[in-house]
């Protein structure tokens, strides 16, 4: 998602093709921006771009119009702020001296250009709208880290006193502009790259999160909860439009739960945070209300960093803009030496400073159109109506991200009466236990209503789609191009439309771990390189950290996934190396074990080894050795083997092809008709063993007849996968289900049989253990 810091350009991506590509990426001359991305195969950009003509794409002649208007719209808003500015020359004067009178005028004026940006944003109420930015900048000034009190943007107004709207005078943090304005050294520099070898020491409560769920971080402090919008210098507008639209639900502050108030503050925060406990809708009464929530708290934070980069970006130009103007026409016109002097009394070099080599400046990784979709309308609602007056081709964009006709598709409806259920074929077991919703689904043969959420739009992953809010209007015009085949030129495509990323939200990570994280790895490693070309930057005004080629350190990165794993860990820990630190989830589970509604022998089979590199080959010895010759001499059939990675699928479909064994296969790759043979072959017994994959339950949820044994050769990911497959077992004879696991898979079983249970299991010297 591209967001313009002069125009608010928004551009969202999807990745679905194996190469990255972005159609119609927009570098300004001197703006930056956000950029929203999904992951599916690499990166498809969605591009939401304002003033854009009807059809796919444009040509050279309409980017240069385009251009003039940004620049119209710029030049306007620089002659504001520099009308503001004199108007408000009386009240700079109380500013004091402290570290003598150029540096304070320099501040001051700095300081001045941000409030007035204010005042114009709210027009049509100025007199409120001066007071909030009074009492803003005052707060602004009087808190903030000492060590770096002068980058914050203190207010010349805070002798005034200025009544505020809530409560009395509070503190505020202005993190923005003391995560950009660091001055990095080159031993800080790199110290960020050895933080994955810092341990996570600190922590503090999860509010909102089942379980002893904890925060750690990483660093010595961890930020402070604030329940009041006010007190983490977000803008004055997107603060009373927030609290409009939460007034009847807001119960912590300024927020709606306490989950979302402490994640809010740690986004404010502006450290890397890993999100593993994202709640999906599994039957569960207000799961969809809580991710919602966490959605609200990025897209607040997006927008406020937007605002925040324009401000700077549109205050520092009217500045320099009255420079040359004050220089006469002799000397903009001659040698730059006299007007580069001029402007240096009115902005220091470092203040100058505003700006990345291009305009994205956020990326949102999103695994469908589903999930663009439904970001988009919840970013339109979190918008002020006063940037959104008039909306381009939103009919178009809704037809295109909207809902497919989908005829096989089944619809949950979770309001379904009980007795429309139909009973489950295991003697009626159901009614001894309470079942949740999802497990009535399956077993009255529909889709859980986790699938139904995730599958039930639009699930196209190829897309590209960007936003632009303008200063003027505030049009938002969507555009979007389909992704082309794959060529030779798309892996020598331009990526520099993500050197000036500084944060990057990948969200349903767990999703985009079943499409393929292998692309999500591909785009973190082209983030923030130097550019190969110019793209019309201005580089006596591109940071000095971008120049140094430190942007990765500047760069936040926010993972939302229902559950963590090793690979997610290795992106969050290796490509992540923000100067301000991490946080993450840690959390302890209660395991699944209860949502298993048949009486069934679980065996689990701890297999020892030594090294991660000599996991699977231990795994595989185990499974021929002790577990196959079993299963082979076995008369009955309907024996399911559930694996979780498609390599295991491979090797162990070439195996039972080498011991000529009786099976068929049932994975993400299978043909449609090839997989209706397959399952009617193992209901009737025709063949004794399935293969049967995770990504292939994760895209289908088969309702799998004939399983009369189980043998997990791997756990899943999701942890209710398991309890899914169990209650599909048909045996009455005393059914088993035999469980393979290493010490390398302690994420994957404590999420099945629980925490406790797993740390007895893995420091246990039995190698056995048995559930029922």
């Amino acid at each position: 998602m591209f967001i313009n810091a002069v125009t608010d350009k928004v551009i969202l991506s999807s990745m679905p093709s194996q190469y990255p590509t972005c159609v119609g990426s927009t570098y300004g001359r001197a703006g930056e921006g956000i950029l929203l991305g999904a992951s599916f195969s690499f990166l498809t950009c969605m591009l939401l771009s304002g003033r854009i003509k009807e059809g796919l794409g444009k040509d050279d002649s309409e980017e240069d119009e385009d251009d003039e208007e940004e620049g119209e719209d710029e030049e306007e808003g620089e002659d504001e702020l520099l009308k503001d500015e004199e108007d408000q020359s009386d009240d700079n004067q109380c500013m004091q001296a402290q570290e003598g009178v150029e540096e304070e005028e320099a501040e001051k004026e700095d300081d001045d250009g941000g409030d007035e940006e204010d005042e114009e944003e709210e027009a049509g109420d100025n007199e409120s709208s001066a007071s909030e930015d009074v009492a803003e900048d005052e707060d602004r000034r009087v808190a903030g880290r000492s060590e770096q009190s002068e980058s914050d943007e203190n207010s010349d107004h805070a002798q005034n006193g200025a009544p505020r709207k809530r409560g009395s005078r509070a503190k505020v943090v202005n993190t923005f502009d003391m995560h950009v304005r660091k001055e990095m050294t080159d031993k800080e520099a790199a110290g960020c790259l050895e933080q994955s070898s810092l341990k996570f020491k600190l922590s503090v409560s999860a509010e909102g999160i089942p379980g002893s769920a904890k925060w750690v971080t990483n660093q010595t402090d961890m930020p402070k909860t604030e329940e009041v919008l006010e007190r983490l210098s977000v803008k004055s507008q997107l603060q009373s439009h927030w609290r409009e639209m939460h007034k009847e639900n807001a119960k912590h502050g300024d927020f709606e739960s306490a989950q979302q108030c402490q994640l809010f503050s740690l986004c404010h925060s502006y450290r890397d945070i890993f999100h593993s406990r994202k709640p999906c809708p599994q039957g569960r009464t207000g799961s969809a209300d809580e991710a919602r929530m966490l959605t609200d708290v990025y897209l607040l934070h997006a927008l406020n960093h937007i605002q925040r980069t324009r401000d700077r970006v549109l205050k520092n130009s009217a500045k320099l803009k009255q420079a040359s103007e004050s220089a006469g026409p002799a000397n903009r016109h001659g040698p730059r030496k006299k007007l580069q002097a001029d402007t240096s009394k009115i902005l220091p070099e470092e203040t100058m400073r505003d700006q990345g080599f291009t305009r994205p400046k956020v990326l949102f990784l999103l695994p469908y159109r589903s999930s663009a979709l439904r970001l988009v309308e919840r970013l339109l609602q979190i918008v002020p109506p006063s940037q959104k007056a008039t909306i381009e081709n939103k009919a178009r964009f809704f037809k295109e991200f909207g809902a497919e006709d989908d005829d096989e598709e089944e619809v949950v409806d979770h309001g379904a009466s009980k007795k429309n259920l139909k009973p489950a074929a295991n003697g009626g077991q159901t009614e001894e236990k309470d079942v949740d919703l999802d497990t009535k689904l399956i077993l009255g043969g529909a889709r859980p209503s986790d699938h139904a959420y995730l599958f039930g739009g639009n699930n196209d992953d190829i897309f590209k789609l960007g936003i632009k809010l303008t200063r003027t209007s505030g049009p938002v015009a969507v555009w979007h191009s389909a992704l082309m085949e794959e060529t030779e030129s798309d892996r020598e495509r331009d990526m520099d439309f993500l050197s000036s990323i500084e944060i990057v939200v990948v969200d349903d990570a767990d999703v985009i771990y079943m499409q393929n994280w292998g692309h999500a790895g591909t785009v973190f490693e082209h983030l923030n390189k130097i550019p190969t070309k110019q793209h019309g930057a201005d580089f006596m005004r591109v940071r000095e950290w971008y120049l140094n080629g430190w942007a990765a350190h500047y760069r936040q990165t926010v993972i939302l996934s229902s559950f963590c794993n090793a690979e997610m860990n290795a992106l969050f820990h290796r490509t992540c190396t923000n100067w301000e630190g991490k946080v993450k989830l840690k959390c302890e589970f209660d395991g699944v074990l209860s949502r298993v509604i048949p009486q069934i022998q679980q065996i689990f089979e701890r297999v020892d080894c030594q090294s991660i590199a000599d996991a699977e080959n231990m795994r595989f010895e185990a499974f021929t050795k002790q577990v196959f010759p079993r299963i082979k001499e076995s008369l009955q059939g309907g024996i399911l083997v559930f694996m979780r990675s498609y390599f295991d699928f491979v090797r162990l479909r070439n195996f039972l092809k080498s011991q000529s064994a009786s099976f068929c296969l049932l994975g993400e790759y299978t043909k449609r008709s090839d997989i209706s043979r397959s399952r009617s072959w193992f209901y009737d017994g025709s063949r004794q063993i399935m293969l049967y994959t995770e990504r292939a339950h994760f895209y289908n949820r088969f309702k799998i007849r004939g399983i009369r044994e189980l043998v997990f050769y791997s756990l899943p990911e999701f942890s209710h996968y398991y309890a899914e497959i169990m209650n599909l077992l048909e045996g009455k004879d005393n059914p088993t289900c035999t469980v393979l696991f290493t010490k390398f898979d302690t994420l994957q079983l404590e999420r099945v049989v629980g925490t406790a249970r797993s740390r007895r299991m893995l420091s246990s010297q039995n190698r056995t253990f048995m559930f029922c």
